[in-house]
């Protein structure tokens, strides 16, 4: 299952890789398209509240 978390301050090819870096870190599997500031997670709600809780520490607002 994919769940897509809509990044509101994902402007820039460093956020892309600032954001890929920690999930990649935690072990949780993703695709970024920064166009449509988007990640979309892969696996269940336990990767999404995970991938939730580290984008939001990295200073970015998810809508």
């Amino acid at each position: 299952m994919k769940h897509i978390l809509i990044i509101k301050n994902m402007d820039c090819d460093h956020c892309v890789e600032k954001i890929s870096e920690a999930l990649t870190d935690a072990g949780i599997e993703f695709d970024i398209n920064l166009e449509q500031k988007t990640v979309g997670i892969l696996g269940r709600g336990d990767a999404v509240a995970s991938a939730t809780r580290i984008i939001t520490g990295l200073g970015y607002q998810i809508a």
